[in-house]
């Protein structure tokens, strides 16, 4: 199970399966505001709805922390936050301003082969983001190791773009794509069961 929000201004995660993320990225609202932002409406990007795929909501942490903000009466905030998030085994690779994002991708994919790393078993997904010129990867990440270090691994094999250094915060929202333009997609890894949580280091974050 991943989380989703509605927008960038929605503080409450929500879950997201399968079901939620297909009519997330085949929405006819998503391509719209897709389009928009491209065509340059400032606050089309803002407005459209977003996935967490490196954490998830721990729920028992979080009610915990809503049941002392009652008894202290303090005004809780909301759940989309890393300290009530758990990893989800996923990570992040997020190249922006690239250009020609197919060929980008046709060349990140031929780097892992040459170095004899076959993706099928990591790849969650693969799409072009809300921009036009970025290019995202979700990947399976390594037990024992942080999203950054895991980070570090994975573009040791590719030449020539460096990734966002944002993308190491299991919080971090990725605006969902336009269904026609995903590239890779693996539901069972990408909504695989969660792993126990003591797989990754506390500083993944």
């Amino acid at each position: 199970m991943l989380n989703y929000v509605n927008n960038s201004f929605d503080k409450t995660l929500k879950p997201c399966d399968l079901q939620m993320f297909n009519i997330l990225t085949q929405g006819e609202q998503t391509e719209k505001l897709i389009l928009g932002h491209r065509a340059g409406e400032p606050k089309a990007k803002g407005k459209l709805p977003a996935i967490t795929y490196m954490g998830v909501l721990d729920e028992a942490k979080y009610k915990d922390y809503l049941k002392r903000c009652d008894e202290q009466g303090t005004k809780p905030l909301g759940s989309r936050r890393a300290e009530f998030m758990r990893p989800t085994g996923l990570l992040m690779l997020d190249f922006d301003h690239v250009g020609n994002v197919r060929a980008l991708y046709d060349h990140v994919l031929s780097a892992f082969q040459k170095h004899g790393v076959h993706t099928d078993p990591y790849l969650a997904l693969a799409h072009i983001t809300p921009s036009g010129d970025g290019l995202r990867l979700v990947l399976k990440r390594t037990v024992g190791l942080t999203i950054e270090q895991d980070q570090q691994d994975w573009c040791k094999f590719i030449d020539g773009v460096t990734p966002d250094a944002a993308c190491k915060d299991i919080s971090r929202l990725s605006f969902a794509p336009m269904q026609k333009e995903i590239l890779s997609f693996n539901p069972s890894l990408l909504f695989g069961e969660l792993p126990p949580q003591e797989d990754y280091p506390d500083g993944s974050i």
